[in-house]
């Protein structure tokens, strides 16, 4: 099978002499305990900004992260504003999923055709001219 060649490991040393701990896609081989992470101490924008909306300002009754949505809202319901709504709603359903039938209108064998063509666009035959 294909795929159980994909998954062993590359076994072309790196330039330094080590094992790869990649298979010969550039994906990690099973077993792959992954990279370092997050050097200890930093702290990503995202992770400071969700620290932050935590936070009630100085004289304020509303964390920040309650003011932002009141504005969101107001946006959305007393001004009616249309992008808001519809980022609103994106973000409570998510986007709509589209499908595609490309059996359609396509001649009898059209869609095995394409098919072939671009596994043989993928996939190039060694021997094959230009």
């Amino acid at each position: 099978m294909p795929d159980e060649e994909i998954k062993q490991p590359n076994t072309d040393p790196l330039p330094n002499g080590e094992k790869s701990d990649r298979d010969n896609k550039g994906r990690f081989v099973e077993g792959n305990p992954g990279g370092p992470g997050r050097p200890e101490g930093s702290i990503s924008f995202t992770a400071a900004i969700k620290k932050r909306l935590e936070e009630i300002p100085k004289g304020e009754k509303k964390t920040y992260l309650l003011q932002v949505v009141d504005v969101v809202m107001n946006k959305a319901v007393k001004e009616q504003d249309k992008d808001m709504i519809k980022l609103l709603w994106n973000y409570i359903d998510g986007m709509p999923k589209t499908n595609i039938d490309l059996s359609h209108g396509l001649q009898e064998g059209a869609l095995e055709e394409l098919t072939d063509f671009f596994r043989e666009l993928a996939n190039p035959k060694k021997d094959a001219k230009p």
